[in-house]
């Protein structure tokens, strides 16, 4: 008996397989209606009963529709079904599973299978009911197979219909696009993806091939084509897959091996012979100055041992050794080679050495050393001239006076000079405060720093700033594209002598209280701060107190500065200390003696003298220049101002002759004694430390009794 599993070859019914349950009865020709209607009543699943001959071939079908036509005509049941045999059906080809044999299948009017063997003898027969069940359920595996092959590719697959929706959309696309894949189904595909050219392809018929497509940050490369079903345009679909992370492999290969090549010419353009070898002595690596040397072409180097090209050569021993041979002589073809070879490690582990070609002739070597000689000769020559020209001008002798407002005074700025704080320098103008600061840095331990001055008073506030911090290149409109350095910088390991600090805007108070605080400045329109040292000395002759009080002057600022206070008191609140003014500005002018007449003294003495100092000193030296050929300053020398304030009667300065004269010449005398005493008695040095010509100290000495 064969199988009753069968499965198809190539036929029209391919859901055969599995179909086959018994084999139904089979009737004769003669056989009575009544046994046919038993039989569909026993099987109520079949439409057909199959008739056969005595030699068992298929004659026809008698089918349940035909005999209840019958029936309907006539009512005698015992009449044979020979009239009622329908010969027209269809046979279609089948395999059995268990002997491989081809069996036939006759397809009845009703839908029901007529299963026959190679020689077309029946075997069974498959129900109409049968045949959908296993299509349907072969159709839903079919449906489960498809999905499950979609969904476990790697490849996003999204497909369109004619309309331009979505018909297929699978896991892969989901993950990759970040879309719920059953939300897309039935959605126009621009809605889902608006950068999709899936309609073009559709539209123009054109399959489109390895196309890159960028979505987001995502790199896709997509193939995609029109879907043509007998001649018809159905759709399109896009079968793509994510790249980005092989775009940025790519890129990356492509920016190393730009950055090899661009090693590669900076080895062989640097003046610098430079050979690689790995730990066995191989030859990784040999720039053009190597190749050169050895008259090699480039590359045919590369592989060969050390040794070929250098026979002693002691890379090998520095590779055993792990220990750098520096500024090695090495003979080449009568040249003689200074050499640097150094062993390359990975961890501890040595992996080669490099051997490096200084020069290319140790003659190079001595033109370097000679022009590197040259180069320290002239760095030292300007930095000489710099510092000479950032040096301070003044120091405490040049400050005249022996009264006790300026003892005190010199004494506090020498305890003042010995520490970095800030000092803050108060009083009139023409009082002399440029003298004190000068004074504070020749006395610190900063006197060999840079001494830099800045008069906020003489500057645009607009300009101030970048004066003061300096700027970067392209600041501001104008600014130099270079950029510059400010006065905070200049002043590294010095003193910034910050004159008239009242005049500084609120904004450079702010910056120049952090700069003090963090010893660190910003350039304007810079990001990167530049650690600074250096100490501040300002100056004012502001109420400051009174700014502060009015928000014109930061009290953080003030409090800072503040701490170290020196109060420069006015020339007429010091009186005493004209007349050694008087005759320090005359020494000053001219080496030839000069005398003072007592009116001219006695007016001087009466004047308030509102400019302080510096207006005396510009009398005298207006007096001195006025002077012909007679060595007498009189009253005619003087201004008008002076000599009317002078013509008013104060007892308390009225002097004789003798007395003025006295006065004058008993400081002049101690100030020489001291001067010599302090210089023990080297005149040469005295009249420096005076300000004076030898000449004129010799003949002051004169003067005074004592021996030249």
């Amino acid at each position: 008996m064969l199988s009753r599993e069968v499965t198809m070859a190539k036929s029209r019914s391919p859901y055969l397989h599995g179909l086959l349950r018994s084999i139904p009865s089979t009737f004769r020709k003669t056989d009575s209606l009544q046994q046919v209607l038993d039989y569909f009543y026993r099987n109520p699943d079949f439409n057909t009963a199959v008739v056969q001959d005595t030699q068992e071939h298929i004659l026809g079908v008698v089918t349940r529709n035909s005999i209840l036509e019958f029936l309907a005509k006539n009512v005698e049941s015992d009449l044979s079904i020979e009239s009622l045999i329908d010969r027209n059906y269809q046979s279609v080809q089948a395999r059995d599973l268990d002997s491989d044999t081809t069996l036939g299948c006759m397809e009845s009017s009703l839908g029901d299978l007529l299963v026959v063997d190679e020689k077309g003898k029946y075997v069974t027969l498959a129900s109409y009911y049968d045949s959908y069940s296993l299509v349907r359920e072969k159709l839903q595996v079919l449906t489960r197979t498809y999905d499950a092959v979609l969904n476990s590719t790697y490849e996003g697959i999204i497909a369109i219909n004619s309309e331009g929706r979505v018909t297929v959309f699978n896991e892969a696309a989901g993950r990759m696009l970040d879309r719920d894949p059953q939300k897309c189904v039935g959605e126009d595909v621009k809605e889902v993806v608006p950068s999709t050219r899936l309609v073009e392809v559709m539209n123009s018929v054109k399959p489109q091939l390895r196309e890159k497509h960028r979505i987001g940050m995502k790199t896709f490369l997509a193939n995609r084509a029109p879907i043509i079903l007998g001649g018809r345009i159905m759709g399109a679909i896009s079968i793509f897959q994510d790249i980005t992370s092989e775009e940025e492999l790519l890129s990356e290969l492509a920016d190393i091996k730009q950055f090899m090549n661009v090693l590669q010419l900076i080895l062989d353009n640097a003046y610098l012979g430079i050979v690689f070898v790995d730990s066995n002595g191989i030859i990784q690596f040999m720039n053009r100055m190597y190749e050169d040397l050895l008259g090699l072409e480039a590359g045919t180097a590369i592989g060969r041992h050390i040794t070929e090209y250098f026979p002693d050569s002691r890379l090998p021993l520095v590779i055993k050794t792990g220990k750098p041979e520096l500024g090695w002589k090495y003979n080449l073809r009568g040249r003689t080679l200074v050499l640097n070879r150094i062993p390359i490690r990975k961890g501890n582990e040595v992996i080669g050495a490099i051997a490096q070609c200084i020069f290319k002739d140790i003659s190079e070597l001595k033109d370097l050393v000679g022009k590197l000689d040259l180069l320290e000769r002239k760095v030292k020559f300007y930095k000489k001239e710099l510092t000479h020209l950032l040096a301070p001008k003044y120091s405490l002798k040049d400050i005249q006076g022996n009264s006790e407002a300026i003892l005190n005074l010199k004494k506090l700025t020498r305890l003042y000079a010995r520490t970095d704080s800030p000092v803050l320098v108060i009083g009139d103008t023409g009082t002399g405060k440029e003298l004190f600061a000068h004074s504070i840095h020749g006395s610190s331990n900063r006197s060999k720093g840079p001494f830099v001055c800045l008069n906020s008073a003489s500057l645009p506030k607009e300009l101030l700033e970048s004066e003061l911090f300096g700027y970067a290149p392209g600041a501001f409109t104008g600014a130099h594209h270079k950029g510059k350095i400010g006065k905070i910088e200049l002043a590294e390991g010095g003193t910034l002598f910050l004159d008239e600090i009242g005049e500084l805007s609120l904004s450079a108070q702010a910056k120049l209280l952090r700069v003090l605080e963090e010893k660190r400045v910003e350039r304007i329109g810079d990001v990167h701060p530049i650690d600074v040292d250096f100490r501040l000395v300002a100056a004012t002759n502001n109420n400051l107190e009174q700014m502060v009080k009015e928000g014109r002057f930061r009290d953080d600022l003030y409090y800072r500065l503040g701490t170290m206070t020196l109060f420069v008191p006015t020339l007429k609140s010091r009186s005493e200390d004209i007349p050694l003014l008087i005759n320090h500005y005359m020494e000053q002018q001219t080496d030839s003696p000069i005398k003072i007449s007592v009116r001219a003294l006695s007016a001087l003495m009466k004047y308030h003298w509102p400019g302080n100092v510096r207006e005396l000193r510009n009398v005298i030296e207006r007096a001195v220049t006025l002077l012909d050929e007679d060595d007498t300053i009189d009253i005619n020398h003087l201004p008008s101002n002076v000599v009317r304030a002078g013509s008013a009667k104060r007892p308390d300065l009225e002097l004789s002759e003798l007395a003025l004269r006295r006065v004058v010449w008993e400081q002049e005398e101690k100030t020489i004694r001291a001067a010599l005493a302090r210089c023990k008695g080297k005149k040469a040095h005295a009249a420096k430390v005076l300000g004076i010509s030898r000449s004129l100290l010799y003949s002051k000495m004169r003067r005074y009794g004592m021996s030249p």
